[in-house]
């Protein structure tokens, strides 16, 4: 007879490579995974309250700004997240900061040591008329759009054929009235706006990245974990906000899930105009919603067959983990950055500078 093998089960956590997070999972041995969710809470909290002073446009600090935006990307590239941040969200915030930009500059004009761009953008009549630009935009747009059922190529190439025919002596116009409305609006660009547009942008991106910082690296355990550790905390906020999280990572499994039911159904196979497109987003919906109320009711089934109340004694929770060492001295360095910076009012853009100068005299 032979002899049997005998099989031992490894040891807990060996052989694992990544952890679940709230949207995707993080690598086990990334030095965020062993932080403390309520660390990473203060870290995000304490320095957003501390950028929103130095991006204010009375005493903006670009260098603080650029060194925090630093340190916010080398946590990301640590913790293994960037790359897939960078193909998923990114993207779309490089528009959205744009935007930022020249809003700032557009409708916060401020007086500075050069005019860097000055020109009159409304006059405070408006002319209603018709003229060949306009035209030539009408008709582009409509032409692409009931050639090709899409809208973005041909809006692009109207404003493109408008601003050519404006640019030139071809623009006819004719002008049936003339109507006072409003003040007349000059666009003016500073150098003041521009430094204070920059300090902004930089300043907003750090914080969203130490936002995507806190979401991409914390399990909902940790932070049912945390919750635990608050003293006085009730059981009920305790239970409802532990529903809530693990909710929300079930909803991206299945939001993934769904998604590739579509695709592997040919749903992204043929190119579709916007309208299609948001056809298909609603079609996404349906079944993610008819999911989540599933399972909300199998959920409250599951509660009430094993007696839990809201007025129960808690249960002792597994999952708490201690603050250790490296938690204490990053939560005391992000309090007293917040403390320098709120209280004590440190702008290091302006220590760097009186540097410079005195090391010029």
């Amino acid at each position: 007879m032979s002899q049997a093998t005998v099989l031992e089960a490894p040891a807990h956590g060996e052989g694992r490579k990544w952890v679940r997070t709230f949207l995707l999972s993080m690598p086990v041995d990334s030095p965020l995974a062993g932080l403390h969710a309520i660390t990473k809470f203060v870290m995000v909290l304490g320095v957003s309250f501390a950028l929103l002073r130095m991006f204010s446009a009375s005493r903006p600090d670009p260098v603080s700004c650029t060194i925090l935006l630093a340190v916010a990307v080398a946590l990301l590239w640590l913790s293994g997240v960037f790359k897939w941040l960078f193909r998923s969200f990114l993207v779309m915030m490089f528009p959205m900061l744009l935007s930022l930009f020249l809003v700032w500059i557009v409708f916060n004009p401020a007086p500075g040591n050069y005019i860097l761009f000055s020109r009159q953008m409304y006059s405070g009549v408006v002319n209603v008329g018709v003229s060949l630009a306009l035209a030539a935009f009408v008709g582009i747009v409509v032409g692409y759009y009931l050639y090709t059922k899409q809208l973005l190529w041909g809006i692009m190439g109207g404003l493109a054929a408008a601003v050519l025919i404006s640019r030139t002596g071809l623009n006819l116009t004719w002008t049936l009235a003339s109507i006072p409305f409003g003040e007349p609006l000059t666009l003016v660009v500073s150098d003041r706006t521009v430094y204070v547009a920059a300090t902004k942008v930089l300043g907003y991106s750090a914080m969203v990245l130490l936002t995507f910082l806190l979401i991409l690296t914390t399990r909902d355990t940790d932070m049912i974990g945390a919750l635990r550790k608050v003293p006085r905390m009730p059981y009920a906020i305790c239970l409802f906000s532990s529903l809530a999280l693990r909710s929300l990572s079930i909803a991206v499994i299945d939001f993934l899930t769904i998604r590739q039911a579509q695709v592997a159904r040919g749903v992204n196979v043929q190119k579709k105009n916007f309208l299609a497109r948001v056809k298909d987003v609603a079609y996404l919906s349906v079944p993610l919603i008819a999911n989540m109320m599933r399972r909300s009711t199998e959920i409250s089934d599951a509660l009430s067959a094993r007696g839990y109340e809201m007025g129960a004694s808690p249960s002792v929770y597994r999952e708490v983990r201690p603050l250790r060492a490296v938690d204490w001295i990053l939560i005391m360095g992000t309090l007293a950055l917040a403390v320098a910076v709120l209280v004590m009012g440190v702008n290091l853009t302006e220590i760097v500078g009186s540097l410079i100068a005195g090391l010029r005299a």
